[in-house]
């Protein structure tokens, strides 16, 4: 997959956080298709991608571009969302390039269940600071936003047609 990314054939590289608990992903041991699709990702997703893009030579900017411009095309959201710019709504997070780290279920956003598929994994990009429409909502990986503050963005662009019923981009 890194080959067809940095030969310019993905679009985009996104997450599909999907929070089932462990016994529902082990169904997979008995059945592939007999388990709900999706991981619990949303935490580790910008640091793994990032560091591993970086360890593979791509440039920050490039896989950066794949990570937030590119799917808010294919959403329909590109008016507001994936860019810095006046009129959009500032949604970024802060990084250290340089920050050793390793992915422990413990440390969990997910109240039900603390597991993730990385537990154990190195890690050399870590988020520092994440903002969305230019309001801190998470600093140093404990979430900073009162509950409800993000807003529902239906999708509207290529990838609403190639998806199931209810799909949506979310911030």
């Amino acid at each position: 997959m890194w080959n067809r990314v940095r030969a310019g054939h993905v679009q985009a590289v996104v997450s599909d956080h999907c929070p089932y608990g462990r016994a529902d992903k082990l169904a997979a041991s008995e059945d592939v298709f007999g388990c709900p699709f999706g991981i619990q990702s949303v935490q580790e997703y910008v640091p793994l991608v990032i560091g591993e893009a970086l360890r593979r030579g791509m440039e920050l900017p490039e896989i950066v571009s794949l990570m937030t411009s590119g799917p808010a095309v294919l959403c329909g959201a590109a008016d507001s969302k994936g860019a810095l710019r006046p009129g959009m709504d500032a949604d970024f997070a802060l990084l250290d390039l340089d920050a050793p780290w390793v992915v422990r279920a413990e440390s969990q956003q997910h109240a039900q269940e603390r597991w993730s598929p990385y537990d154990g994994r190195a890690c050399t990009v870590k988020v520092v600071r994440t903002m969305v429409r230019g309001r801190t909502v998470a600093v140093g990986g404990n979430i900073v936003a009162p509950k409800g503050s993000g807003r529902f963005l239906p999708l509207s662009g290529p990838a609403a047609t190639r998806t199931t019923e209810g799909a949506a981009c979310r911030n």
